[in-house]
């Protein structure tokens, strides 16, 4: 895999190919095989077979989770959406607090105006302890940037979820400085200082 790996950055895909095929005519099914198989299909636009090598590493092994959120962000990437959703609404069903499939999943039902899903999602995500402080606070940054767009639910519902993040980050200043910035944006002043 090795040479295969050299041949790839010098961008040599069709060898590269030669020999991962002969390693897996020889038995070899390696994580990394499949892999680079489907980076090398991606780089040559032939989707079905970067989509067809995602497919075998979720045959050797349908429980790891890196697999099935590839393949979603496959199908996203390639718009097909509807298989996204499909692929990410499984992986919650086996890992109830995956990350990635907790982020596209709240940002599709915001799109979607589904209002009680946006919720139920958006609380896991921001409760969830595998997702970094980062980054919830960037997905809270939507709430921020159209603050001054969303109707009194809205903004009560991003103020909850900044209010839930400064509970569970209760030692870190920048959970509590959003919880600030929203509370300023809604115009109250006090509770903003308090934060």
């Amino acid at each position: 895999l090795q040479y295969s790996y050299i041949l790839i950055k010098s961008e040599n895909y069709k060898k590269a190919l030669e020999v991962l095929n002969q390693a897996e005519k020889k038995g070899l099914t390696h994580e990394m095989l499949h892999l680079q198989k489907h980076q090398i299909y991606l780089r040559l636009n032939d989707f079905n077979n970067a989509e067809n090598e995602i497919k075998k590493l979720i045959i050797l092994d349908p429980t790891e989770m890196r697999h099935q959120v590839t393949l979603a962000e496959f199908y996203d990437n390639n718009l097909k959406k509807d298989l996204a959703l499909k692929t990410f609404q499984n992986i919650l069903l086996i890992e109830p607090s995956n990350p990635k499939a907790l982020i596209y999943l709240s940002n599709y039902y915001l799109k979607q105006n589904d209002t009680f899903a946006f919720k139920n999602t958006s609380i896991k995500l921001i409760e969830n302890k595998d997702i970094e402080l980062d980054s919830k606070i960037a997905y809270l940054g939507y709430g921020l940037m159209n603050f001054s767009k969303l109707d009194a639910s809205q903004k009560s519902f991003y103020i909850l979820l900044a209010e839930k993040l400064a509970d569970f980050h209760p030692n870190d200043a920048k959970s509590h400085s959003i919880l600030g910035d929203f509370h300023f944006l809604n115009e109250n002043n006090e509770k903003a200082s308090l934060a």
